[in-house]
Parts: C-alpha cells; sequence; structure tokens
C-alpha cells in the first residue's frame, strides 16, 4: 500500500508479472486507486497507473484499433519525440535522415514544414504501426517498441 503515484509507478508491484498458468498480478492480488472517496479496484493492466509515456502507447494501441490513422500520427510523432529526447538521440540520427519517416510522423505537426503537413497520406493503421516498428527497429530498440506495443495485455 502507498500513498505516492510516483513510488508505485517506479517500483510496481510485481512489475509485469505472469506464472506458467498466465495468471498476473491483477489474478494473484488485489490493487485499489482511491477516487473521488471511492475505492476502485484495478482488474488489468490497462486500468492500472501509467506514466505519460506509457500512456501515449496505450493511446496509440487505442487509436489503431479504431483505424484513427491522423490521430495515430500526432501520438506517434509524440512518442518519438519523448524517446529521443530521454535517450539523447538526434531527431537526425532517429530518423537517419529517412525523409518517408520524416514526411509521415511529422504530418500535423505544428512543427512540420507547411508543404509537408498538408501532404495527404493514405497508409492503413496496420502500415503506420509497421513503420513505426520499423523505425524502432533501424535505431536498435526493437525491444522497447515490443515491450510497449503488447497486444495480449492491451
Amino acid at each position: 500500500m502507498t500513498h505516492n503515484v510516483h513510488f508505485y509507478l517506479n517500483v510496481p508491484p510485481h512489475g509485469a508479472f505472469k506464472d506458467e498458468n498466465g495468471k498476473t498480478k491483477y489474478d494473484k492480488n488485489n490493487f485499489y486507486s482511491i477516487r473521488r472517496g471511492h475505492f476502485i479496484q484495478i482488474e488489468n493492466e490497462k486500468q492500472d497507473f501509467k506514466t505519460n509515456y506509457d500512456a501515449l502507447w496505450s493511446e496509440l494501441q487505442d487509436l489503431s484499433e479504431n483505424n484513427l490513422t491522423n490521430s495515430m500520427l500526432n501520438s506517434m510523432r509524440r512518442i518519438i519525440e519523448t524517446y529521443i529526447e530521454f535517450t539523447g538521440i538526434s531527431q537526425n540520427d532517429f530518423y537517419k535522415n529517412n525523409e518517408q519517416y520524416l514526411k509521415l510522423f511529422n504530418v500535423n505537426s505544428h512543427s512540420a514544414i507547411d508543404s509537408v503537413s498538408a501532404e495527404a497520406f493514405t497508409e492503413s493503421s496496420q502500415e503506420l504501426v509497421a513503420s513505426f516498428h520499423q523505425i524502432f527497429k533501424d535505431n536498435n530498440a526493437e525491444a522497447h517498441f515490443k515491450s510497449h506495443w503488447n497486444v495480449e495485455s492491451k
């Protein structure tokens, strides 16, 4: 039990625990949050507390499942911005001067060049996810992508 969400997020009880039968920490323990004076049981990972970064990945998963491609691009851009800021990688190094990535992931960005942001794109939700996966793979960060894009837990 803790009253400190920051502590809970940084030292999560049992982490991403799953036993040999596929039972999670939510199946074996009771977790609660207090909202508006009421105890609310946390029954799965989606209901649990998240960092802002994890929330972006969760949002992206939901947008992808609902084929909201314009919004997906904005979430992807925000994830990339957070990732490169945290890791200290420059944007040029991350994008590897790949014009397709630069155009795609900066669509609808306020900092993108007007002519680029005005360009239409035709990629499906699955194609966007594949490109997003590839850019992390190109940066030797495929494990990072896979740890956040876990279809089973979403």
